[in-house]
């Protein structure tokens, strides 16, 4: 055997290492999330019940229509479609899972009884508030959409890729929206 061809056989093997830490890096994030999400519902109310929906084809048809509905912000996100499909279905999850968090610290999404003291002044507290309000309002049907995603990946439904991959381009949407939204600009609902 050559020198060349040990050479090239051992990178091979190096790079097959470094995937399946990936992989298994992805999956400890899934299973972290899983964990977290499990701990939180106990210790927030332990008399409730997880009854989710299972994730449907009528949900597939939805994040379908709504991510190609984005428009402008989604176009961006559509063109990373390349980069979201090479990505394993744990890493699409986990990204699923991120994304859903920073929307809904954007939006301050999260239970009343969670919430910290805001160090801000009234004013621009009230002001963003009315902003995120605003903001639910228009953009309701989607996040409700990404919201269901999210809790269905967090639950360890079987998504299918596609709609993993939609939901992305969706909450990648939601998101850039919400930014400038917050900032004082105006978008276009969706």
């Amino acid at each position: 055997m050559t020198l060349k061809r040990k050479v090239a056989e051992a990178a091979q093997k190096a790079t097959d290492a470094k995937e399946k830490a990936e992989s298994l890096a992805t999956t400890i994030q899934i299973l972290q999330a899983r964990i977290d999400t499990f701990a939180f519902s106990n210790a927030s109310a332990s008399n409730n019940i997880y009854f989710g929906r299972e994730w449907t084809p009528t949900e597939s048809e939805r994040i379908q229509r709504q991510a190609t509905e984005a428009g402008e912000f989604g176009a961006e996100a559509q063109s990373g479609r390349g980069p979201l499909e090479n990505m394993s279905d744990d890493k699409l999850q986990t990204t699923v899972i991120r994304e859903w968090e920073l929307l809904s610290g954007r939006l301050d999404l999260r239970p009343g009884r969670l919430r910290e003291n805001d160090p801000l002044d009234a004013e621009v507290r009230q002001r963003t508030r009315s902003l995120q309000r605003a903001f639910i309002a228009d953009f309701e049907p989607q996040i409700r959409t990404v919201r269901d995603l999210r809790n269905a990946v967090a639950h360890g439904q079987q998504i299918p890729r596609e709609d993993l991959v939609n939901g992305l381009v969706l909450l990648n949407a939601l998101n850039r929206r919400a930014e400038v939204w917050l900032e004082g600009g105006s978008v276009e609902p969706l």
